[in-house]
C-alpha cells in the first residue's frame, strides 16, 4: 500500500524509501501468507547482500577495499566489525570439537598456581585474546605508517579488513583439522603461513604509492616487531593481574 507520508516518521515520500528514516514507502498488512512466504523465509534464508560483497573484497583487494571504505564508499559493505564477530564465533564454535586444537580450551588438569590460572584464563576467553590483536595491530601500523596520515580509527578499519580474512583462514583451518585426511592437515598448517604474510598484501595495497619496496618491507618488519612487543606487554599485564588476584 503506497502512502504520501512515511508511516514511521511522517516525512513526505518522494521515492521508494523515506528520506528521513529509510523505511520502504510501500508497506503492507501482515497476513499469514506474507508472514510465511516473506517475513519468515526472509529472516531465515536471506543473506545480507553486503556480506558476500565484503568477503569478496577482503580476499581480492583487501587493502584497496579498506582505502575505499575510509574515503567514503561504504554503502555496499557489511559492517566489518560485525562480520569479524560472526566469523570468529563460527571458528570458536567449530574449535570446541578439537581437543587441544588451535583454539585451545579450558584444561581441567591445570594446577591452581599462577601459571595454571593464567593458562586457564586464556583458554576460557579465547575470543577476547583474538580480538585484542586487532587494536594492537592497528596501533602498530598507526605508529609505523605515518606518511598517509590516517588516524587511529582508520587504521582500525584497515586492520578490520585484514582480520576478517585471518579469521576466515582460521575457520578454514579449524574445519580442516576436523578431518583425518593427511592432505587437509597439511593445508591447515600452511594456512598459518598465509596468515603471517597476508598483512603484507593488505598494507601493500594501502601504502604502495607512499614508499619504495625496500622502505615498505622495512616498515612491515617494524610493524611485526612492535606487534610482538605490544602483545607480550599485554600478556605480562594479564599474568600480573592473575598473580595478584585481580583476574
Amino acid at each position: 500500500m503506497q502512502h504520501n507520508n512515511c508511516l514511521n516518521c511522517d516525512t513526505q515520500l518522494s521515492g521508494r524509501f523515506c528520506s528521513g528514516c529509510g523505511q520502504k514507502a510501500d508497506t503492507h498488512r501482515i497476513t499469514v501468507r506474507h508472514f510465511l512466504l516473506h517475513d519468515l523465509a526472509h529472516g531465515v534464508w536471506h543473506l545480507d547482500k553486503g556480506i558476500p560483497y565484503t568477503l569478496k573484497q577482503v580476499f581480492t583487494r583487501p587493502g584497496n577495499a579498506a582505502r575505499d571504505y575510509i574515503y567514503g564508499k561504504r554503502v555496499r559493505f557489511y559492517n566489518i566489525f560485525y562480520l569479524l564477530l560472526i566469523i570468529l564465533g563460527f571458528a570458536l564454535l567449530a574449535g570446541n570439537d578439537i581437543e587441544g586444537g588451535i583454539l585451545g580450551g579450558e584444561d581441567k588438569t591445570l594446577g591452581t598456581d599462577t601459571n595454571g590460572n593464567f593458562l586457564r584464563l586464556i583458554g576460557k576467553y579465547p575470543k577476547v585474546l583474538f580480538l585484542v590483536m586487532l587494536p594492537l595491530f592497528a596501533l602498530s601500523s598507526y605508529t609505523i605508517f605515518r606518511r598517509r596520515r590516517y588516524n587511529y580509527p582508520e587504521h582500525l578499519i584497515i586492520a578490520g579488513f585484514l582480520f576478517v580474512a585471518i579469521f576466515c583462514f582460521l575457520l578454514l583451518a579449524v574445519l580442516l583439522d576436523l578431518s583425518t585426511i593427511p592432505e587437509f592437515i597439511f593445508i591447515s598448517e600452511l594456512i598459518a603461513y598465509v596468515c603471517l604474510l597476508y598483512p603484507v598484501l593488505v598494507y601493500g595495497q594501502v601504502f604502495y604509492k607512499e614508499y619504495t619496496p625496500a622502505g615498505f618491507i622495512w616498515r612491515m618488519v617494524m610493524v611485526y616487531l612492535l606487534l610482538v612487543f605490544l602483545f607480550t606487554t599485554f600478556m605480562v599485564i594479564v599474568y600480573l593481574a592473575v598473580m595478584y588476584g585481580l583476574l
